[in-house]
């Protein structure tokens, strides 16, 4: 039986029912019933292989096959993801994950995104968008994965694949799967937050900042709010008020 790496992640997409295995309502056809064995809800193995949801994966080398973590399996002739083989992997021996595949946000949410490497690049790979994608510039030997979608080496930061411009890896904290700092700036995403004192940053919101003189409704500036007054509305993320007046999708009403 394959060795489960993360087995943490949730496996419930998999039931059995009537003395066979399926994925969501779909038959895993020719499962053997007494081995098959989840390994996330992507993944799952038996004695005869791996399956990539309800469908036996076809591999180059049934004997060395093995589940990364949630996005990525190998053997030692290729590396396969939820489209296929990844075929831009530079070295199929060293590639490893260095995640479980996924990440939790602040909004509590689970988000589908993992990085990996191999003895010359970094990858980077959301499972809903196509193929693995190599991070330009990327130094591999201090690539360091970090909170929620964030990753940095010794010159750059990311948010998941798209590189923050001007960002100081050596001070950079994110504080939300939004927003970000580091000593000079403050950061939604990948864009720069405009004038914003990165010491007084913080969130008042899910989508709402501040730094004490200026609000933002993410990467917008709220014109005209109230710093000291304003208020995220807890039951619709996009509003609020301030002393004066209230708002709504960053525009007084």
């Amino acid at each position: 039986m394959f060795a489960n790496p993360f087995p943490n992640l949730e496996t419930d997409d998999f039931r059995r029912r009537d003395g066979k295995w399926f994925w969501l309502h779909y038959e895993c056809k020719g499962a053997d019933y007494a081995t098959f064995s989840p390994c996330s809800n992507v993944w799952a193995a038996d004695c005869k292989g791996l399956f990539k949801q309800h469908t036996r994966l076809r591999a180059a080398d049934p004997k060395s096959l093995r589940v990364l973590n949630l996005l990525y399996a190998k053997d030692d002739v290729q590396v396969y993801y939820i489209m296929g083989v990844a075929k831009d992997i530079s070295d199929v021996a060293s590639f490893d994950v260095l995640d479980p595949g996924m990440y939790l946000g602040t909004d509590g949410h689970d988000r589908r995104f993992g990085f990996a490497r191999d003895f010359r690049n970094v990858y980077a790979h959301d499972f809903f968008s196509g193929k693995p994608k190599i991070l330009t510039r990327a130094d591999r030997d201090t690539f360091t994965r970090l909170e929620y979608g964030f990753a940095k080496d010794s010159e750059h930061v990311w948010i998941e694949s798209q590189r923050i411009n001007r960002c100081d890896p050596a001070t950079f904290l994110p504080i939300s799967h939004l927003y970000s700092k580091d000593k000079d700036r403050a950061y939604y995403l990948e864009a720069e937050l405009k004038g914003a004192d990165p010491n007084a940053f913080r969130l008042i919101g899910e989508f709402t900042a501040t730094d004490g003189h200026s609000v933002w409704l993410q990467r917008d500036l709220i014109v005209g709010a109230d710093a000291q007054t304003y208020r995220a509305d807890p039951d619709n993320p996009y509003a609020g008020r301030d002393a004066v007046r209230a708002y709504e999708h960053g525009k007084p009403i």
